[in-house]
């Protein structure tokens, strides 16, 4: 299995930046929010909403690279749920990702 970075640079230099910003997002929510306050139980997150729209970028992101000639498939991971994503599933993977991030929301608190 690749990871994500070691491909990444044979796509276009946005898909890199995007990938960048996607990963600093998360990384500077967890030192703000986990970090510096040292309570590692705290939600990365503090609303259900940034959680969701975290997760839609990068399942976004994440079909971008899938639909790439030289990538066969994607894993993807958002919460606790783990998305394979694959050419020729792309309506009904979104389907389910879509209901999952609608269901992060109707409880109304992250799950991160």
């Amino acid at each position: 299995m690749l990871e994500v970075e070691g491909v990444l640079y044979t796509f276009p230099s946005s898909v890199l930046e995007y990938f960048n910003a996607w990963v600093d997002t998360y990384t500077d929510n967890l030192s703000e929010r986990c970090d510096k306050t040292q309570n590692y139980h705290a939600d990365v997150f503090l609303i259900a909403s940034e959680e969701v729209a975290w997760n839609v970028a990068g399942f976004l992101l994440a079909w971008r690279i899938t639909l790439a000639p030289q990538i066969g498939r994607v894993e993807f991971s958002a919460g606790c749920s783990k998305y394979v994503l694959e050419k020729g599933k792309e309506t009904s993977l979104t389907l389910q990702f879509l209901q999952d991030q609608v269901d992060i929301l109707a409880k109304g608190k992250p799950v991160t």
